[in-house]
């Protein structure tokens, strides 16, 4: 009987071990779609400012400092 748990319990610890490898490490630069990526589209962003110039932005952070 401890033979079976043994066995059983090495067979989940694999099964397990094996769930968490992620298939893509990179999905979060993948395009944005409605099948459940929520990626950023790092290559439509690319190609949107090729060739453009950079402005300079300022940016103001109004913040009466109370919670």
């Amino acid at each position: 009987m401890k033979q079976f748990i043994v066995l059983a319990a090495l067979a989940v610890a694999s099964l397990v071990a094996k769930a968490q490898k992620p298939i893509n490490t990179l999905w979060h630069l993948e395009p944005n779609n409605k099948k459940g990526n929520s990626g950023i589209g790092l290559a439509e962003a690319q190609e949107m400012v090729k060739g453009k110039t950079a402005t300079t932005v300022v940016v103001a952070i109004a913040d009466a400092g109370v919670d």
